[in-house]
């Protein structure tokens, strides 16, 4: 999430003005100084990439980080990195998750949620860029038809009363089963 983030929304040392407040750094409205203390942005200050880090890493562990951890409970866990990095990014540019990313996020569907980003308002254009994000972790796990029709190899010794054709990985697609 954090090398994304640095290339969306890149350093600068002074403040600029963005919709609704001064940002610096990463796009922060926030510094971190080098002995921890977390200082809103003014127009005349100047920070270092030190303390851009120290706050893209405030940011990701206690702010909008955590707020999108805790919208997504223990749906987080079970998203691949990519899906992890896009909703960060997306979590740190609108302070949260808008709901219907939470809502997609939650079916376990990669394809919903990666058009669910890719259908919000704001930087287009970054959307995309987090959407294919998601989609590439969806690449990477098996269709549900894939899934459907892989019977699980037999081992030597299967238990009594157990039928090696029935698993949870063919009874269920991994796009219907909800990861919450």
């Amino acid at each position: 999430a954090k090398a994304f983030l640095r290339k969306e929304e890149g350093f600068r040392e002074t403040p600029y003005w963005d919709v609704n407040a001064h940002r610096v750094g990463y796009g922060s409205d926030t510094t971190v100084t080098a002995d921890g203390k977390v200082v809103k942005v003014t127009q005349a200050m100047k920070i270092t990439r030190d303390d851009a880090e120290r706050d893209l890493d405030y940011r990701l562990t206690k702010r909008e980080g955590l707020q999108v951890q805790k919208q997504l409970g223990d749906t987080w866990n079970k998203l691949p990195d990519g899906a992890k990095a896009a909703l960060a990014s997306v979590g740190y540019n609108y302070c949260s998750l808008p709901k219907e990313i939470v809502a997609a996020a939650k079916t376990g569907n990669l394809e919903m949620l990666s058009s669910a980003v890719a259908g919000l308002g704001s930087n287009k254009s970054r959307r995309q860029r987090e959407a294919a994000m998601i989609l590439a972790g969806a690449k990477s796990l098996p269709s549900p038809v894939q899934m459907a029709s892989t019977q699980p190899t037999k081992s030597a010794a299967v238990p009594p009363g157990v039928d090696p054709t029935k698993t949870a990985s063919t009874e269920t697609p991994l796009s219907t089963t909800p990861l919450a």
